[in-house]
């Protein structure tokens, strides 16, 4: 016949496990192997207070064994329990198959230290977790940096364009007052301009008035060289 895996959790009398641990396991054991049964794996449970008194004792101690055997043979180990004085009570399940290999290793132990192992390896990558989430924030104030440098090296050329411009500006800030200077002496040169189309216009009139005299002058000498010409004359004829 086809053989299974079974669970026993058994509530053994804490008062008789306590004087002799050893021996109270190893009784269970060998009920077991009495009936042909295989243990594959078995251990201390748990201490505990209970939730209730079974059979007057209000404290028990727990002990789980996981065992092959054939189930013809389970009412049989029922009774071995019921007549184990170490034994309060007792619960027997069958186990899937595709668990007995986890179930098994876990009460061995093997579970537990690979458990042990996965938790020192997480304890021992905690710092850098705690390192990798301190530089995180200076990450993200680089990452935030990034925009405002590239918009610094964006504004570099301009800002070299404008210190290019500086002397330009400065150029045309020192021809300002040149200009205005220019702007302040276009009235006199205006004026200037006035007075010498004032100038010309005096000096021809005054040559035009020289021109007048000389041709009055001239004609006044004409008119006197006549009269002394008919004077001259008139004696001439008094003589005939």
């Amino acid at each position: 016949m086809s053989q299974n895996v079974y669970e026993c959790l058994f509530l053994l009398d804490s008062n008789r496990y306590a004087r002799d641990p050893n021996g109270v396991s190893a009784g269970l054991i060998e009920t077991i192997e009495k009936l042909d049964g295989e243990v594959l794996a078995s251990r201390l449970w748990n201490e505990q207070k209970l939730a209730y008194p079974v059979n007057g004792h209000r404290k028990g101690t727990y002990w789980i064994i996981y065992f092959r055997n054939e189930g013809s043979r389970l009412p049989e180990f029922e009774r071995a329990c019921r007549l184990n004085d170490n034994v309060l009570r007792n619960l027997t399940l069958a186990v899937d198959p595709r668990l007995v290999d986890a179930l098994v290793s876990h009460v061995k132990g093997t579970a537990s230290e690979e458990v042990e192992a996965e938790t020192k390896a997480a304890e021992s990558s905690e710092p850098e977790a705690k390192a990798a989430e301190s530089s995180e924030p200076e990450t993200k104030a680089a990452e935030s940096s990034e925009p405002e440098a590239k918009a610094a090296e964006s504004s570099e050329p301009e800002a070299k364009a404008a210190e290019s411009s500086e002397p330009e500006a400065k150029a045309a800030e020192s021809s300002e007052p040149e200009a205005e200077a220019a702007e302040s002496s276009e009235p006199e040169a205006e004026a200037a301009e006035s007075s010498d189309e004032e100038s010309e216009a005096t000096e021809s009139a005054k040559d035009d008035g020289n021109s007048d005299k000389q041709a009055v002058a001239e004609e006044a000498v004409d008119e006197d060289a006549g009269g002394d010409d008919a004077v001259a004359k008139e004696p001439a004829g008094e003589e005939d």
